[in-house]
């Protein structure tokens, strides 16, 4: 477990778990409704939208992408802070701020993912993911050292008058069947002339196979999943940083 600090003013403005899930066979669209009946309780809103997925085919040698239309279920809570997507090959569970605990947050995302089993016979869990998104005010303008452990790097006599900035990577975790992605940009609509709003995003994902007892196991990954992204995120911040948070 990687130790680090519980903050009482926590920048997290989103919180996201998603199974990646294979099905013995396709959904239907009655499962669906079924699954939405059976969490209506603590998810009344109910919403059909329209997503895209990426596909690559081969033409000539020359790979070919499309992006392919995929109607997907959202339902949400009535005072939007938790939301469910359904997908025909994931469920995805999703804390708006104010995030409340990381106990709660498995807690809600187990009570998500037990129906839908149920209805779907799915037969194994293929990926587990968490992505944390923080919003971070900081006071324009800033040194990036003063916040940052992880940051951009260029030459000393750069004027410090950035409009805006994006830094992105990847990297393998110390199981090398998991993978965290780390974007750290400016907001440019939630910036002003006192702040910038900066946005700190992890994305960590674990492949799996998991056919039986199924929730045990996707605690454990959840578990190590969440050691990671707390890793790549409190090494990347300083001091400094960290007291706006407590």
């Amino acid at each position: 477990m990687y130790e680090h600090e519980t903050f009482k003013n926590a920048p997290i403005t989103e919180a996201t778990a998603t199974l990646q899930i294979a099905h013995p066979r396709p959904p239907t669209a009655a499962q669906f409704e079924e699954y939405a009946a059976t969490v209506a309780s603590g998810f009344p809103v109910k919403e059909e939208k329209t997503g895209f997925a990426t596909s690559l085919t081969i033409s000539g040698n020359e790979p070919i992408f499309q992006n392919v239309p995929q109607k997907f279920l959202e339902l949400r809570s009535d005072d939007n802070k938790n939301v469910i997507q359904v997908r025909p090959n994931s469920l995805s569970y999703s804390r708006l701020k104010p995030y409340i605990s990381w106990d709660d947050f498995v807690t809600r995302t187990l009570e998500c993912w037990r129906p839908h089993f149920t209805l779907a016979s799915s037969s194994a869990v293929l990926g587990i993911s968490l992505r944390y998104v923080n919003r971070i005010d900081l006071p324009n303008p800033y040194e990036e050292a003063d916040y940052f452990a992880t940051r951009l790097s260029y030459a000393a006599s750069f004027p410090n008058t950035f409009t805006n900035m994006f830094l992105a990577f990847s990297m393998r975790g110390k199981e090398t069947d998991s993978t965290g992605n780390v974007l750290i940009f400016m907001d440019q609509r939630q910036s002003n002339p006192e702040k910038i709003a900066t946005i700190f995003q992890i994305d960590v994902d674990k492949r799996t196979a998991l056919t039986t007892n199924f929730e045990d196991e996707v605690i454990s990954v959840m578990k190590s999943l969440r050691d990671f992204k707390n890793e790549l995120f409190f090494l990347s911040i300083t001091e400094k940083t960290k007291a706006l948070f407590r």
